[in-house]
């Protein structure tokens, strides 16, 4: 038996019975690019779940770079109103992402908007308050 006869390395196969939320990135990324036929519902998945990954690094910058007009808007209006205000921006950060995300996967809107259209938006929300701030 030929190589070219059994297309799927042992290794691919068990990444292929995993959930697509239990496997890294990395893994991610191999398990797509070494199925190139596989089917299109599956790879949206796989795709909307791999850019999601891409993506969500970046709140880490998100949050400091929205953490700048809020520190500005304490010394008006108090401590207490900029940490609701900053739980509250996170946690529609959170919802919106995972609606984008399942809008991803049931192929709504296409995967890499999926991924990186929150960021960008609250990243725009957060220059606004910047300017509105300065």
């Amino acid at each position: 038996m030929s190589e070219k006869e059994v297309p799927d390395e042992p290794s691919m196969i068990e990444k292929a019975v995993i959930p697509p939320e239990n496997l890294s990135t990395a893994d991610i990324w191999t398990y797509l690019k070494s199925n190139p036929h596989m089917a299109p519902t599956l790879k949206r998945i796989y795709m909307t779940l791999f850019y999601y990954r891409l993506a969500f690094p970046w709140v880490c910058f998100l949050s400091a770079f929205l953490a700048l007009p809020l520190a500005a808007k304490n010394e008006r209006s108090g401590i207490l109103t900029a940490i609701t205000t900053a739980v509250i921006i996170v946690v529609m950060f959170y919802v919106i992402s995972e609606i984008f995300k399942l809008a991803g996967q049931n192929g709504y809107i296409p995967p890499v908007l999926a991924g990186f259209t929150p960021l960008v938006a609250f990243l725009a929300y957060g220059f606004y308050l910047i300017r509105k701030a300065g």
